[in-house]
């Protein structure tokens, strides 16, 4: 087995500082492929204030997978607009360290509450003929995107 681990940021935007749930992947690999490595725990440490702390932990799933979800109101220093992320993990007596994962934030003064991911929801024709798919995501009424022809960009964070 060549084992590794590696962290993903689930979103390419900005957390909020405060009232925000970091989402980060977790894979568990053996040569680049799932490694089906359920029912490990992977730790996860972050950079705060110049030092690396423990922030929590995600069990795999059969895949070797997990996401962790970390509140930033647990964040000390609420003035941050970067920080590294990154999953340890032990296994057969070796560690296991991933790739860190940057993470950025903005405050609440300047944010914007977006609760999603980037979803493309095609051009003006895709949604003339599939006016009715886009019904769980804000892209205004099927009036409404027939009388804008620019393409939309949806975010749903929380359908992960």
């Amino acid at each position: 087995m060549s084992i590794s681990v590696k962290s993903i940021n689930k979103n390419a935007l900005p957390y909020n500082i405060n009232n925000d749930i970091v989402k980060i992947k977790v894979d568990i690999l053996d040569a680049f492929n799932p490694s089906y490595l359920d029912n490990q725990v992977v730790e996860l440490y972050m950079i705060e204030n110049n030092s690396d702390i423990n922030i929590g932990s995600v069990i795999t799933d059969e895949f070797g997978t997990g996401v962790f979800l970390f509140n930033t109101n647990l964040i000390i220093d609420n003035t941050i607009n970067t920080t590294l992320m990154w999953a340890k993990f032990s296994y057969n007596g070796d560690v296991y360290i991933s790739n860190k994962t940057r993470v950025n934030f903005v405050d609440d003064g300047t944010a914007v509450l977006i609760t999603g991911w980037a979803i493309d929801a095609g051009t003006y024709t895709t949604r003339v003929t599939n006016s009715g798919d886009f019904s769980g995501y804000d892209a205004n009424t099927p009036a409404e995107r027939l009388t804008n022809s620019g393409d939309y960009i949806l975010i749903d964070r929380e359908a992960v």
